[in-house]
């Protein structure tokens, strides 16, 4: 394997990567003087993610003609914009373990998402339950957590990805459907929330199961919150999805099940 000096110096020279097809990645992402890497290029992350390179990315491959606090800085703040986890109100603020909620019907989910975060259990966690239940924040919580220990994770709601493929059909997208689905393959760590509320066409199944399933024969990580059970799936089509979400029988996949109500629903005694 290349290590990420060759890497970048294929870049520079080349301006592409051949990975299964052409990916060009922008001219001003390399800088001119020191020809390194710009941290800040908003092309650059997705570029490395979709090779699965950007845990491997060193101090000394990136530019510094800028300063480097400022570039770090500015490395930092686009990567936690690439991670697409929810900013919500001032009221509620981020979501993470530390505030969220636990219970007795909360606390084995809650459980299972912190070693999952840790990077321990099966690679595949599903979180079940009805509308507000808790699961988006869980989701958001693994996010941060990774996120916060150095790692890559990246938050879908799953309407929106699928919006996201959609888009790239329009002749002047930047990204190709290819671009869009090595992101998604190759990012350390998938969180996929509400599965289940896109419309059930015969397209998004497909674009659904074929990520859920590279991931799962692929071992990556991958953690979805859904309100549909194992014959909801089946009942739309879908049993190829359902037997690679709800593989509990191989260790492969984590399924924990939230029976609390729904929080915005609760009223104070």
């Amino acid at each position: 394997m290349q290590s990420l000096g060759m890497i970048v110096r294929s870049i520079v020279e080349a301006k592409k990567i051949a990975t299964g097809g052409e990916q060009y990645l922008p001219d001003n992402a390399v800088c001119l003087l020191c020809k390194k890497l710009r941290r800040e290029h908003p092309a650059l992350l997705p570029f490395l993610e979709a090779r699965s390179l950007a845990a491997q990315v060193a101090d000394r491959d990136f530019c510094s003609c800028l300063g480097p606090k400022e570039a770090a800085r500015a490395f930092q703040e686009h990567r936690l914009a690439v991670a697409n986890i929810p900013h919500r109100g001032a009221s509620e603020g981020a979501r993470t373990f530390a505030n969220f909620h636990r219970g007795e019907d909360v606390d084995p989910a809650f459980r299972a998402s912190r070693e999952f975060a840790d990077g321990k259990g099966p690679p595949v966690l599903v979180l079940t339950g009805g509308t507000g239940c808790g699961k988006s924040h869980l989701l958001e919580a693994i996010g941060r957590s990774v996120m916060g220990h150095g790692g890559f994770a990246r938050y879908e709601f799953v309407p929106d990805l699928l919006s996201r493929f959609k888009a790239t059909y329009d002749k002047t997208s930047e990204l190709s459907e290819a671009d869009v689905k090595a992101i998604y393959e190759g990012v350390p760590v998938l969180l996929l929330d509400d599965l289940g509320a896109e419309k059930a066409t015969e397209w998004a199944m497909e674009k659904l199961t074929a990520l859920v399933d590279h991931r799962y024969r692929e071992g990556k990580r991958l953690a979805i919150a859904t309100n549909k059970e194992h014959q909801d799936f089946v009942a739309q089509g879908n049993s190829r999805l359902a037997s690679r979400l709800f593989d509990i029988a191989t260790g492969s996949v984590a399924v924990v099940g939230i029976t609390a109500p729904d929080y915005r629903l609760k009223t104070d005694p």
